[in-house]
């Protein structure tokens, strides 16, 4: 298995990347400066910033230093946590003189200060201070508007007022801070304050020999907004001076709803938020998602690594890189580690010919995520690994064809399940399903009268059953071609290490597109008026972002005690008609019990749009029409028949 930490080792070929930062941070002309290392969650932000680190190592003029936001959620004040953390790591790493002590030392008073007068608005203290409890500095216009009288009134503390905040300074004491305040030359505004904190700051790097200071902020877009907006504020306050360097590793997309959430744009369109990231972001650097080739060479480096305990490191060094013409055209495959490698080992021959055979349909439905597909693989091998431990024989390649069908279709993953299992692991509609898939044909087509009598009994056996809009399905026709066939093999042993997703379904793995996510967002929002935007989005969705879409909100009805999901669903299946056949059945899992009343007549309204499988609808309308469990739906589903 692999490590779901960063690493060093450029398994995604980002060697450009990496140098795109490290030429940025050498750039005297361009310092000081703040570079964006965006990309999605599980994209590989952190390893790439763990590579530029180590492209400084031993140049002793150069300081790399590491600050985690998300470690510092709870407290007080970001601004002072980001400015104390860089005067902490910076004396703990340098050599001091006498002139850099006495620096350091009121570098801390000035952070002490600033921290207690956040803490003094935090708290309410509003008697001190010269607005009201609502001024809190979350921002740098709040900063001197809030703190304008607090100079007076911290010479004014007593022990009662400081009562939970004392304990909140971390090296300075109370009477030191006071005695900041007592030069009215400090006391003239908070503006001098900050100013005269860059100036000691910029000195300091001078007196402890930092040529270029490199603060790498990480995990940025856990946090939350107040935090995201303080830290980046920290930065171009008191900390923008010559000689640093910022690297902000974090989501774009969640750094600008943090931005938006704290600066609503009154427009709508998000320019807000755009602009002020810009204007605090100079340099974005985007990794993009792995490409399908890109997937594959991916797969076969963590299996190399896995398999090859010895010989991996002179062997990465070999692996083509964006400047020897990228690894857009070139996979590292089997030939590439025949030619590079001589005699390749048993099991990673497995796993060569597992990636061949997946890893195109695995790089979409993991939409190229690198985080993702390690957890995939890990899966696979921790759930390879419980076979064994039960004695149970399983092939590798025909789990990881199943696993890729729970994690893109979770529900058609429990349908299959409960098949196979009221057939004795060998689904017949499976095999049925893949001949037809093998032929690419539609199930519409058999019914033409010059079908002949093969097609025609197996379009008609699919037709009576629930996996009869699969060939109509892009995604689950190219599932059904991938090689190894499923339809003759006993496939219990493979659900009974998979039950911790059938059995509870605790929510889809799949991972939505951001096109999708956002469509979601509307989906189950509490607002009636952003669910109908949410359903003209959905037109626009592609139909396999759209089936995602779909799957999530399946779960929910499944999950969910209301009815509020179920319409949605309908609702979104009238949007784009191609959803019917996946909402007819996702509609035959929900329990009757949670169908309204009014359900029945919706799903009557479906078959008029639909474009195939009205049988699929025929026969819920007829589940319905038998209930035992809600006779109230039964006389529903009645009337609605008669209507039609």
């Amino acid at each position: 298995m692999w490590s779901d930490n960063e690493t060093a080792v450029d398994l995604l070929s980002v060697k450009h990347l990496v140098g795109a930062v490290t030429g940025t941070i050498c750039n005297d002309r361009v310092l000081p400066a703040t570079i964006g290392i965006f990309g999605d969650w599980g994209s590989g932000k952190s390893s790439l910033v763990k590579m530029v680190t180590k492209e400084f190592e031993g140049q002793d003029d150069v300081l790399c230093l590491t600050f985690n936001g998300w470690l510092f959620e709870d407290y007080e004040d970001a601004k002072a946590a980001l400015m104390g953390t860089i005067i902490d790591e910076i004396k703990e790493k340098r050599e001091l003189t006498a002139k850099a002590k006495e620096l350091i030392k009121n570098l801390i008073k000035r952070v002490d200060w600033f921290r207690l007068a956040f803490l003094m608005t935090k708290h309410a203290v509003t008697y001190m201070l010269a607005g009201t409890a609502g001024n809190l500095f979350l921002s740098a216009t709040d900063l001197v508007g809030a703190a304008k009288g607090i100079p007076e009134k911290v010479r004014n503390l007593k022990p009662s007022d400081v009562t939970g905040i004392k304990e909140k300074i971390s090296a300075t004491k109370i009477e030191d801070l006071q005695g900041i305040t007592k030069d009215p030359a400090d006391s003239e505004s908070v503006r001098k304050n900050i100013r005269d904190f860059r100036k000691d700051f910029e000195e300091l790097l001078k007196q402890t020999k930092v040529k270029i200071l490199v603060v790498f902020i990480d995990d940025l877009d856990r946090c939350l907004p107040d935090t995201v907006i303080e830290t980046l504020e920290a930065i171009r306050l008191f900390l923008f001076v010559p000689g640093t360097a910022f690297v902000v590793s974090a989501d774009e997309k969640l750094v600008e709803q943090a931005v938006e959430r704290k600066f609503p744009d009154p427009s709508g369109r998000g320019e807000l938020s755009r602009n002020y990231l810009e204007k605090l972001i100079q340099f974005p650097i985007r990794i993009p998602s792995l490409g399908r080739s890109e997937v594959k060479t991916y797969m076969n480096l963590l299996f190399a690594e896995l398999r090859l305990k010895t010989d991996f490191d002179a062997l990465i060094a070999k692996v083509p890189t964006a400047g020897d013409g990228g690894l857009w055209d070139i996979v590292v495959d089997r030939a590439w580690f025949e030619q590079n490698l001589g005699v390749i080992p048993q099991e990673l021959s497995e796993d060569l010919l597992m990636t061949q055979q997946i890893g195109d349909v695995l790089a979409e439905t993991l939409y190229g995520n690198p985080r993702q597909v390690k957890r995939f693989l890990n899966t696979l091998l921790i759930r390879m690994g419980m076979a064994e431990s039960r004695g149970l024989s399983l092939k590798k390649r025909i789990l990881a064809k199943l696993m890729v069908l729970e994690y893109k279709r979770p529900t058609d993953f429990k349908t299959l399940a409960q098949r196979q299992a009221q057939e004795e692991g060998k689904s017949k509609d499976l095999r049925l399903l893949e001949d037809r898939a093998a032929g690419v044909m539609s199930l519409r087509s058999t019914t033409k009268s010059n079908a002949d009598q093969k097609d025609s009994i197996i379009a008609q056996e699919l037709v009576s059953s629930e996996f009869g809009f699969w060939l109509e399905d892009k995604w689950l026709l190219n599932w059904l071609k991938l090689e190894p066939k499923l339809g003759g093999e006993d496939l219990r042993p493979y659900f009974h290490v998979s039950r911790d997703k059938i059995g509870t379904l605790l929510g889809p793995i799949i991972q939505l597109s951001n096109d999708a996510q956002s469509v979601l967002g509307l989906l189950i929002s509490d607002s009636e008026a952003q669910r109908v935007k949410g359903f003209e989005k959905i037109k626009e969705l592609p139909q396999d972002d759209a089936l995602n879409v779909l799957e999530v909100l399946g779960e929910r009805a499944l999950a969910s005690e209301t009815t509020e999901t179920v319409s949605v669903i309908i609702k979104a299946a009238e949007a784009q008609p191609l959803l019917i056949n996946k909402a007819v059945s996702i509609l035959r899992n929900v329990p009757e019990s949670r169908i309204s009343l009014g359900i029945p007549i919706q799903v009557v309204h479906l078959k008029k749009l639909s474009t195939g499988g009205i049988h699929l609808i025929d026969q819920l309308l007829q589940k319905w029409s038998e209930s035992v469990e809600n006779h109230a739906l039964q006389q529903a589903t009645a009337n609605a028949l008669k209507r039609k």
